[in-house]
């Protein structure tokens, strides 16, 4: 069986963060991992450093000290059967695992005494997958979907989770070994951000087409009627976006918002009794939908579920729109009366595993005259450069809250090593 995942503010502490894992109740032993920079952005290349600190009154039990760096995936897949039964399925694999040894006994140590043991990882390029047939594989960025996510109704879909791990091995009955983790966000390199267009202070509906050569659009256009037979009008509803293939995170993105009421031909320049009635511009909503979708295989067969994530900002409650009056077009014999907004948007998430679309929604006066819009799939990258060093990206306090959270952290992996030992 293989599960995956398919692509689809607070000040920030500036004290080190230090986690502690226990063995036993005893206070006299304690194990712990420093990062110097913690809760910040690593990358490929970046350089993942810090201290182990070791406090033991009983050393001469000690065999060695072990550090790792390790990428683990935990994936979940739920297929309901009947009304109540689920059929779960659930994977952990290891994109990669590095060790070092810190420190072991040989017949000419003494026994190991308390304090700081330094070690250092520079993040690789790419991990080895062996359930696919090409072993090397990209690094995803960290993920997490743990209990209380909001794409399954609180059921845990998995996690993509960097971390460093120290284990404390000992020798004879009774001795536990002791471990502490640390993670950290990962996220993987995307090159120099593009360059974005500048957004015009104010523009008209003849400027629109002026946009093409820096902005794409995405368009669609509906009719309005007035009754079951009485043609009204039409609405054309337009989202502008930077002509490029992939946004940058934490980048401020511009848009631009346009909505194009026009009556029927007329060949007189008077303005007609009857237009089309503009909708309640506080009614008007862009949100950003977000959908994952999770791959079940267990030999020929294969499974595939789309969870939705309930979309709860309005991208346009805090811009003012700007509107123009009826006016007649010569060109197209129209009477037209346009409504624009123009505002900047932050992806603030992590860049992959989620199919990410604005959704524009218009409602119209009248039975099915509602106007609504969804672009094209968004392609959101991280905006760093491979190597890139800690002290430069920050974190910021909402970004996968659950991710640090070490009470389900490496459950399988935990049981694996317990039998091992």
């Amino acid at each position: 069986m293989f599960t995956d995942f398919k692509q689809s503010r607070s000040k920030e502490s500036t004290q080190n963060t230090f986690i502690n894992a226990h063995s036993s109740s005893s206070q006299d032993r304690k194990l712990s991992i420093e990062l110097p920079i913690p809760k910040r952005i690593y990358t490929s290349g970046s350089l993942v450093s810090g201290i182990v600190h070791l406090s033991n009154k009983d050393p001469k039990y000690i065999q060695e000290i072990q550090v790792s760096l390790i990428c683990s995936v935990r994936s979940h897949y739920y297929q309901y059967l009947g009304s109540t039964t689920q059929d779960i399925r659930q994977e952990t694999t290891k994109l990669f695992h590095r060790d070092q040894t810190l420190w072991t006994r040989n017949s000419l140590d003494g026994d190991i005494p308390p304090g700081d043991f330094h070690f250092e990882f520079s993040v690789p390029d790419s991990g080895v997958d062996s359930k696919v047939h090409d072993n090397n594989t990209s690094l995803p960025p960290s993920f997490h979907a743990g209990k209380g996510n909001k794409w399954n109704n609180g059921m845990p879909l998995g996690y993509v989770k960097y971390y460093v791990k120290v284990r404390v091995i000992r020798k004879g009955f009774f001795k536990l070994n002791e471990t502490a983790i640390m993670p950290f966000i990962f996220l993987p390199p995307s090159g120099p951000p593009p360059l974005l267009p500048t957004l015009p202070e104010r523009l008209s509906v003849q400027d629109l087409d002026k946009l093409k050569k820096l902005w794409e659009d995405h368009t669609v256009s509906s009719t309005i009627r007035h009754g079951i037979f009485n043609h009204q009008g039409e609405a054309i509803l337009s989202l502008w976006l930077p002509r490029v293939d992939k946004l940058p995170r934490q980048t401020s993105i511009p848009f631009i918002l346009s909505l194009i009421l026009r009556a029927p031909p007329s060949k007189s320049h008077e303005k007609p009794s009857s237009l089309p009635t503009p909708p309640r511009l506080d009614k008007v909503t862009l949100y950003l939908e977000q959908k994952l979708q999770s791959t079940a295989q267990k030999g020929v067969h294969q499974n595939n579920k789309t969870y939705d994530k309930y979309p709860t900002d309005n991208l346009v409650h805090s811009f003012a729109p700007q509107e123009s009056d009826w006016e007649f077009n010569a060109i197209t014999t129209h009477w037209e009366k346009s409504v624009i907004w123009r505002g900047h948007w932050i992806f603030k998430e992590t860049p992959n595993f989620t199919n990410r679309q604005f959704v524009l929604k218009v409602p119209m006066k009248g039975l099915g005259n509602d106007v609504k819009l969804t672009s094209r799939e968004l392609d959101i990258s991280s905006g760093l450069l491979a190597g890139q060093d800690p002290n430069f990206t920050i974190l910021e306090p909402d970004f996968l809250p659950d991710y640090f959270d070490l009470d389900s952290h490496d459950e399988e992996d935990e049981k694996h090593e317990k039998e091992k030992n």
